[in-house]
């Protein structure tokens, strides 16, 4: 009955922890030995829920006693503590996977089904008539974006130029003429750095293009021309990082609506 309420107990605290981080917190304890079992559990933590403690233990040729106490080093009250954390840690993954997948999915099916290459007419008008454009970004995804874009436009016959920099785009802004487009992709398009200098890009009477995610930003009012995608969230390792599938996609379909612009004309 102990057994049972510990383990209630333990399942209701707002302080759970997953094996990982239980191995980090108490790592200083660990042994060479442990390291061993251990690994063995990282490499096949989704049989583990299936084993019992003997059959855990014969798998990492050590005793029933030994994987107990391990568990007991690792802060859990005993092996079938240990077992249900990892198993309800399993069920979370697959359950974010699903999420992960579903929000994904559910993303790039909107940007197919609502993608229309017709609104981007104007766009690809100023493109076709730029004697040069140059494509400024501000993070490493929308570098990543921005050489892909490059590498596009170069196929479609354009002359195209990437600024990776701030300092690139404030030493181009005074090649930039009034027959030239600038790409500016940014993900929030509030930095007043770039602001400044797309503003004085303007008085030289140089189209403008912003790429920035879904939402009113300074950067996509100052320019003429605005393109905007979507960013997915995810927290990992206790960061939130941005995935930029949407805009990866978008940009292939933004370069194949300029070819079939091309061929039409």
């Amino acid at each position: 009955m102990k057994m049972r309420e510990s383990l209630v107990i333990l399942r209701g605290r707002g302080d759970w922890m997953s094996l990982e981080e239980r191995v980090k917190v108490h790592y200083q304890a660990i042994n060479e030995i442990d390291n061993l079992v251990l690994a063995y559990i990282f490499e096949n933590q989704n049989d583990i829920e299936k084993k019992n403690i003997h059959e855990l233990a014969q798998a990492c040729h050590v005793s029933n006693s030994y994987i107990f106490r391990l568990a007991k080093k690792l802060g859990y009250s005993g092996f079938a503590d240990f077992k249900y954390s990892v198993s309800n840690e399993n069920k979370q993954k697959a359950e974010m996977t699903n999420t992960d997948k579903a929000a994904v999915k559910n993303s790039l099916c909107k940007l197919v089904d609502n993608y229309d290459k017709d609104k981007y007419r104007d766009i690809y008008k100023a493109i076709h008539e730029a004697d040069n454009i140059f494509i400024f970004s501000t993070g490493w995804e929308q570098q990543i974006v921005a050489s892909q874009l490059q590498r596009n436009l170069f196929l479609c016959g354009k002359n195209t130029v990437t600024l990776p920099a701030i300092q690139e785009l404030d030493i181009a802004k005074n090649r930039m003429t009034p027959n030239d487009l600038l790409f500016v992709i940014s993900l929030s398009g509030q930095s007043s750095k770039v602001l400044d200098l797309v503003n004085v890009i303007k008085l030289h009477g140089v189209r403008t293009l912003s790429m920035t995610k879904f939402a009113q930003n300074p950067l996509a009012n100052v320019c003429l021309y605005n393109i905007f995608y979507e960013v997915l969230e995810k927290n990992i390792g206790g960061y939130n990082e941005l995935f930029f599938s949407y805009l990866l996609v978008l940009n292939d379909l933004f370069t194949m609506g300029y070819a079939d612009y091309i061929n039409e004309k």
